[in-house]
C-alpha cells in the first residue's frame, strides 16, 4: 500500500473517531430548561430512628430557585402533608454549579460509586436532567472526589435551610410518635394540643362530696343529702405542672376548657375555674355513684 493511501485511511479513521466522540458528548451536555440538578440523601443503618428514615431532596433550577422536600418515609406519622422549603441562589452560584457539572463530566459518571462493603451511613445521589433524559450517579458514603466536589459545593449553599428543614421534620415526627404512643387516655386544650399525656396520668378513681373524699367502689351511696361524685385523675408531677402552668390565669370569669380523649376518640370536656395546685384533677361530675364508678373503670382500663 502506498504512503498516500495509508495517510488517507489514517485521516478518515481520525475523522470518524472525533465525530463519534464529539456527537455523543454534545447530546448529553445540553441541560434541561428549568430544573437541571437534584441532590438526594437518605440516612441508612440500624441506629437510625423511625422519624429519620426518609429521603431529602434539593431541586436546583436555572432561575436560582431551590426546592427542598422529603419523601420515601419509612413512616410519615403526622396527619398533615409533609412541608417544603425554598431558597434562592444567585446567578453566579448557578453558573458555578453548571461549570462544575461540565468540569467533573457528571454526564458520564458511573451509576454506582458508593461503598458496597458498608451498610450504615448516608446514601447520596446526584440526578442530572438533560434535554435527552436523566442521568443518576451516587451510592452509600461515596468517596469519589469529583462527585463530592459538586455535591458538597451545592450543599454548602443550602446547608442552613436544609438544617432548619430537617429539624422541623424531626420535631413533627417525634411529637406525632409521642402522641400516638400516649393516646389511650390524654388531656388536650380546646385547640386539640396535648397538655397531659397518658404517661403523666398515674391513676383514675372516684371522689365524692365537698371534700372530694376518696370513694370506695364497693361502698354504698347512702348519704342523706345529694352528693356529687367526681371521676378524678391522679397526675404525675409533670402532668400536674403542665396543667398548673396552663391554668395560672384561670378564674370564674376566665374558665379553661379541656378535652379528654380515650382510645383515640373524644370522650368528654371538663372545665377548670381556678389554677390547678394539686396532682388531682376532677374531670367528670355526676350525682350517680354507679355512673361515676363505671366511667372511672372504663378510663382506667384504657389507661393501663
Amino acid at each position: 500500500m502506498s504512503i498516500k493511501k495509508r495517510a488517507f485511511y489514517f485521516f478518515c479513521a481520525c475523522c470518524l473517531l472525533f465525530s463519534l466522540v464529539g456527537c455523543g458528548k454534545k447530546e448529553d451536555t445540553t441541560l434541561a430548561d428549568g430544573m437541571f440538578l437534584m441532590l438526594s440523601s437518605t440516612v441508612k443503618g440500624e441506629a437510625v430512628e423511625t422519624y429519620e428514615m426518609y429521603t431529602l431532596h434539593a431541586e436546583i433550577s436555572d432561575n436560582g430557585n431551590v426546592r427542598i422536600y422529603a419523601d420515601d418515609f419509612n413512616r410519615w406519622v403526622p396527619s398533615d402533608p409533609c412541608p417544603e422549603e425554598t431558597v434562592q441562589l444567585s446567578a453566579d452560584t448557578i453558573q458555578q454549579i453548571k461549570d462544575l457539572i461540565d468540569e467533573i463530566d457528571l454526564y458520564h459518571m458511573r451509576r454506582n460509586i458508593g461503598n458496597r462493603d458498608l451498610k450504615d451511613g448516608e446514601y447520596k445521589e446526584l440526578t442530572l436532567y438533560t434535554a435527552s433524559g436523566e442521568h443518576v450517579s451516587g451510592g452509600l458514603n461515596p468517596s469519589n472526589r469529583e462527585f463530592l466536589k459538586l455535591y458538597d459545593y451545592v450543599e454548602d449553599q443550602i446547608r442552613e435551610v436544609e438544617y432548619r428543614y430537617r429539624t422541623k421534620i424531626a420535631e413533627m415526627q417525634k411529637k406525632a410518635i409521642s402522641m400516638e404512643q400516649n393516646k389511650n387516655v390524654y388531656i388536650t386544650d380546646s385547640q386539640e394540643e396535648t397538655i397531659v399525656a397518658q404517661d403523666e396520668i398515674n391513676d383514675v378513681y372516684v371522689t365524692c362530696g365537698a371534700q372530694h373524699t376518696r370513694y370506695e367502689e364497693t361502698a354504698t351511696a347512702d348519704a342523706e343529702e345529694p352528693v356529687n361524685y367526681y371521676v378524678t385523675f391522679l397526675l404525675a408531677d409533670a402532668g400536674a405542672e403542665a396543667l398548673r402552668a396552663d391554668t395560672k390565669s384561670c378564674n370564674e370569669d376566665n374558665a379553661m376548657y379541656y378535652k379528654v380523649y380515650q382510645d383515640n376518640a373524644y370522650a368528654f370536656t371538663f372545665c377548670v375555674q381556678e389554677p390547678v395546685m394539686t396532682t388531682e384533677i376532677y374531670v367528670y361530675e355526676t350525682m350517680d355513684a354507679e355512673e361515676a364508678v363505671a366511667k372511672a373503670k372504663e378510663l382506667r382500663d384504657s389507661l393501663y
